[in-house]
């Protein structure tokens, strides 16, 4: 991370200070915290890291992150791995020390991502590496909805923190999707170079031994120094202290020997090969390799897999020297040790058998939003199954709120059992319908449930909303999708059921903008209008007092993809706030405003409702 990541940090109410020095061509800033600590991580020969929760992360603030990683003084570089739950390639920002506590600035995510996807690695002088679990961090509105989940979050509260961002895959986009380009000063390649962002020149430096050592990877010419001084300290919490910790560190850039082994510990059989790879050594690209294996033998290639056909214990030596600086070498040894044929190791445990798991999903909907007494409308219950596994038992459960009293009628798909039951359910405080003879849904599935109802008996303008929701026998990975809600306005009288005009605009933005991508759009399921993509369209709405639904898909289409907006600015009787989107991609939402992803392809569906009030 850059120099000023964590000049200025909030954690539980108390403030430090911390001076940074900064040499060569790196960066490291070490601020001393206290916390409790939580998720703790150990492999058998590796460190031992315990880490602060980390429950959520707002779209406004810079999140902290801070592990307690031991033994410290044996550690070698620490990073933390990220990534949104909407892409599947990991990023890192490397860890700074104080003491045995690692820290570091996170970007901040954005409303793309609902979840963030962490954890921390720390690897050890002699190449041992720990991995914590991954965690899921829930992203919020801003801080103040963090700190009501978690009291105890911390946040980057200066100015620019200057993040710097590694990537692990080649093919990955440079900056991480689903996080803001705000705060992120430069990003480090999965080939081990690192580019500025922003405007003006763009400055690429290798990773080198700053990266490998666990430090931010700087942009200082050599000889440079910059001293950072915090803002003083805020009121200290009564009972404690506040100090400012001066730290002077030097970084140089002389060859740093580094080698791991595969099998890790290195224990091998007689015959069997060994991988030796030396490919972790800095800096990188400018390094002449010298292997001696141990036993008379030696090599010159960076990744090497000798052979030993001999049982007993060799001393596998690396040495580096920069080949612009030959003179300059360094050098790290590892004892491999070779077993008798005769004598194998315990062969591992086997892995635990997966657990199933399926993501259900329930969209309910109505197809009228406004009705009378007796009045025929339907529930439309909608299931999917985002996999990965089948899901069997699947069962709906709708909890018919108190003012629908009449008889239901239930009509399922004909693939599978259509019968639901009115009766009682634990979940329910009064009349309840359950669906629980739907079969099995494999993954892609989709199965459909329609509940027929009567318009109730009211004796004014009545909201009614009504919930249901889904399980299956397997476990599910995105509970929050089970279950689904949607409101009906009942009227005393079909007289009262008024017509309310009203219009918004909508604009299918896809290039070129000449007229070849096309959309139907309906309201109210009765109103239908036709559009392309060549003009924004105002369309009229005669819409009625309560909820109103709009269905749109995308009949004709290019190869690019673009987005579709829906505004209600200055709409006469729209209610600000009320939009409530079914089925789309939403990639932004306000009080007037929804837009949604289009592919590009034919077939784009979005459906969502809104409320018009006399």
């Amino acid at each position: 991370m850059g120099e000023n990541a964590m000049n200025h940090l909030e954690y539980e109410g108390c403030s430090r200070r911390a001076r940074l020095t900064r040499l060569v061509s790196s960066s490291l800033i070490l601020i001393v915290l206290t916390a409790n600590f939580a998720g703790a991580a150990r492999s058998q020969l590796g460190p031992a890291i315990a880490s602060t929760p980390l429950l959520c992360m707002p779209t406004t603030e810079f999140s902290f992150a801070d592990a307690l990683i031991t033994p410290s003084e044996q550690i070698r570089t620490g990073r933390i791995y990220f990534r949104s739950d909407s892409y599947p390639d990991f990023y890192y920002v490397e860890l700074t020390r104080t003491g045995d506590h690692f820290q570091a600035v996170l970007p901040k995510p954005t409303w793309e991502t609902q979840r963030v996807i962490f954890y921390f690695e720390a690897v050890d002088v002699s190449f041992n590496i720990t991995t914590t679990p991954e965690s899921e961090a829930e992203v919020v509105e801003d801080a103040n909805a963090c700190r009501r989940r978690d009291p105890k979050a911390a946040f980057y509260t200066g100015g620019n923190p200057s993040i710097i961002v590694g990537a692990t895959s080649a093919t990955a986009p440079p900056l991480p999707p689903g996080f803001a380009i705000e705060g992120i000063a430069q990003v480090i390649s999965a080939a081990g170079a690192a580019g500025g962002i922003g405007a003006g020149t763009l400055t690429v430096v290798a990773a080198g031994a700053a990266v490998a050592a666990g430090v931010g990877v700087g942009a200082l010419s050599p000889g440079e120094t910059t001293t950072t001084e915090p803002p003083g300290p805020t009121n200290p919490p009564p009972g404690g202290t506040s100090t400012t910790t001066t730290v002077n560190v030097v970084v140089s850039a002389p060859p740093k020997a580094c080698f791991g082994t595969i099998p890790n510990p290195p224990v091998i059989i007689e015959g069997q090969q060994i991988t030796l790879d030396g490919r972790c050594s800095t800096p990188t690209g400018n390094l002449a390799y010298e292997w001696d294996l141990g036993d008379g033998r030696t090599r010159s290639e960076a990744f090497i897999t000798p052979t030993y056909s001999v049982p007993g214990d060799y001393r596998v030596t690396l040495t580096v020297r920069k080949l612009s600086a030959p003179s300059e070498r360094d050098s790290v040894s590892q004892t491999i040790r070779v077993e008798s044929a005769s004598e194998p190791p315990e062969p591992p445990q086997p892995p635990e058998p997966p657990v199933p798991s399926a993501d259900l999903s329930l969209v309910k909907t109505a197809s009228d939003t406004s009705v009378c007494p007796c009045q025929m409308f339907d529930y439309i219950l909608t299931v999917s199954n985002f996999g990965p596994d089948t899901a069997t038992g699947v069962t709906v459960v709708d909890c018919l709120p108190e003012e629908l009293s009449q008889p239901v009628e239930c009509e399922g798909p004909s693939e599978n059992l259509a019968g639901c039951r009115d009766t009682l359910h634990p979940n329910c405080s009064g009349r309840a319908i359950v669906c629980d003879r739907l079969g099995d849904l494999g993954p892609s599935g989709r199965s459909q449930v329609r509940l027929r109802l009567l318009g109730p008996w009211v004796e004014g303008y009545t909201p009614i909303t009504n919930t249901a929701d889904v399980t299956a026998k397997e476990s599910d990975p995105n509970p929050r999708n089970n279950e689904d809600s949607v409101t009906i306005t009942a009227y005393p009288g079909c007289s009262d059921i008024t017509s309310l005009p009203s219009s918004f605009t909508s604009a299918v933005e896809i290039a070129p903008a000449d007229g070849s991508a096309t959309a139907n759009v309906l309201m109210n399921r009765r109103q239908f209008q036709t559009m392309n993509n060549a003009n924004p369209f105002r369309i009229r709405v005669e819409g009625r007092a309560g909820r109103n639904s709009v269905e749109a898909h995308l009949v004709s289409g290019t190869s690019g993809e673009g987005v579709w907006r829906f505004d209600f600015s200055g709409a006469e009787h729209f209610v600000p706030g009320s939009i409530e989107v079914a089925r789309g991609d939403v990639v932004t939402r306000d009080a007037q405003r929804v837009v949604f992803r289009l592919t590009g392809k034919p077939g784009n569906r979005i459906e969502f409702t809104f409320l018009l009030e006399p």
